[in-house]
């Protein structure tokens, strides 16, 4: 997809990174003591120049997940 899109992979990866946040939800936890639990949570930003198909990368994420 990045190769016939000329996308960078690292904007695939990071608008992935919540994705995976999310489908874990709270099947996966982490226990630092007995009594209390972290559950994965991922927030990403994207920052990148205009026309660096920051959209097009979100929008076929979404439709593919959909």
């Amino acid at each position: 997809y990045c190769e016939v899109n000329r996308v960078d992979e690292v904007l695939v990866i990071m608008s992935l990174l919540p994705l995976i946040g999310a489908e874990l939800g709270s099947r996966i936890s982490i226990a630092p003591k007995s009594t209390w639990r972290e559950y994965p949570c991922f927030w990403s930003v994207t920052v990148a120049p205009p026309s660096s198909k920051k959209s097009v990368v979100q929008n076929h994420i979404y439709k593919v997940t959909k």
